[in-house]
């Protein structure tokens, strides 16, 4: 079964390399006035993101990078770039999408126009 989240924004269909290499790990945090997608993103700025919707899907993205790669002994992290796409559903505007990076953490916020939750009752 599938869940609210997964009816509002889902991840779009990617090869299996996009899939497992290179993106960063995600939270969403889910209210009745807003989704919030959380993205680990530690030494990117602001200026690293590309940041769309294109039809029914928000797409999250790095810029690709322009420096020169370093030369490591060993390298087990970095800023490498990425692309995350979602499927949006109904109930997200699209034109209230913010988006702020602070800490190491791209945040994104999208209003919910009808409430993802609904409680019911038990008689």
């Amino acid at each position: 079964m599938r869940t609210m989240n997964q009816r509002c924004v889902n991840p779009a269909s990617h090869t299996n390399a996009q899939r497992t290499w290179g993106r960063p790990r995600m939270n969403i945090l889910r209210t009745n006035e807003f989704l919030e997608l959380q993205f680990a993103v530690p030494g990117y700025k602001k200026e690293d993101f590309d940041i769309r919707v294109e039809g029914q899907h928000l797409i999250v993205a790095s810029k690709p990078l322009q420096n020169a790669p370093e030369k490591f002994e060993r390298k087990e992290f970095g800023v490498v770039p990425f692309e995350h796409a979602f499927k949006l559903g109904d109930q997200i505007e699209q034109n209230e999408i913010d988006a702020k990076v602070e800490d190491g953490v791209l945040t994104l916020k999208l209003k919910v126009t009808q409430p993802l939750r609904r409680d019911i009752p038990v008689a």
